[in-house]
């Protein structure tokens, strides 16, 4: 299997498929964000394309930010109480002819500490993974994507702050 379609399946099994995560995955959440400890935040791959024929240095250009819905998976290895997360970040930046100016690419590895013995779930594991991992490694990623498109050359560019959808109440 290629690793887009792992990526790919990866995805697709993070939620069931109604889209809500089970109150057992939800519980198993919650304890895991109680008792872990990010350890690290390393950036593992990193691509970014500037095409700068189809740059226009005019006043009436206006630049569109598109962030790609981030892809993650989430691993734990309970011999060494480790939790993985693997988060992939994608921005295009497109003018008003709606071609891409700039497209950035970075993949980060989270590692996270549990206590000795503690015991995750699949499914808590995956959904640690696409919330706080996701929100802990997007200011790594705003902040790469900031400096790569100022080294192209480009006007600064202020990519928003990742906002997690909303958490039904109890």
């Amino acid at each position: 299997m290629t690793s887009d379609k792992k990526r790919k399946a990866q995805k697709a099994k993070a939620l069931p498929e109604n889209g809500s995560p089970s109150a057992e995955d939800e519980r198993a959440f919650k304890e895991i964000v109680g008792a872990v400890e990010l350890r690290g935040v390393h950036l593992f791959k990193t691509s970014a394309s500037f095409y700068p024929d189809r740059f226009r240095e005019d006043d009436d250009a206006t630049w569109e930010l598109k962030n790609q819905q981030p892809e993650f998976r989430g691993e734990f290895n309970s011999k060494q109480s480790i939790l993985y997360a693997g988060i992939r970040f994608g921005l295009t930046i497109e003018d008003n002819a709606e071609d891409p100016l700039v497209e950035v690419l970075a993949e980060y590895a989270l590692f996270y500490k549990l206590p000795e013995g503690f015991n995750c779930s699949e499914g808590g594991t995956k959904l640690f993974a696409g919330r706080n991992g996701i929100f802990n490694s997007w200011p790594f990623f705003r902040e790469h994507a900031c400096s790569t498109v100022s080294k192209m050359g480009l006007p600064p560019v202020i990519i928003p702050l990742f906002r997690l959808p909303p958490v039904a109440p109890e």
